[in-house]
């Protein structure tokens, strides 16, 4: 399965979980991916604009994630709540 699909799916199924469980969740995808051998830089090209997978992925490697990354997707993380 390609990386832009699993993205796709994810952006398409995490507006169904609840903001609290989503840090978990994303954590889920990024281990499943580690775990099929998808490489990492992949991973964070194919979901450069989403901060969960972002933050998940950041917990399973040695590289931290930028606070540039994370600023400009507060405004989406902002938007996820109704």
């Amino acid at each position: 399965m390609s990386l832009d699909l699993i993205a796709t799916i994810w952006d398409e199924l995490k507006h169904f979980i609840p903001s609290d469980e989503r840090s978990e969740a994303a954590d889920a995808v990024v281990m499943a991916m580690i775990d099929n051998d998808y490489d990492y830089d992949d991973i964070k090209q194919a979901f450069r604009g989403d901060k969960d997978i972002k933050e998940a992925l950041a917990s399973h490697s040695d590289e931290d994630i930028e606070d540039d990354d994370l600023d400009e997707y507060e405004e989406d993380a902002d938007s996820d709540e109704w």
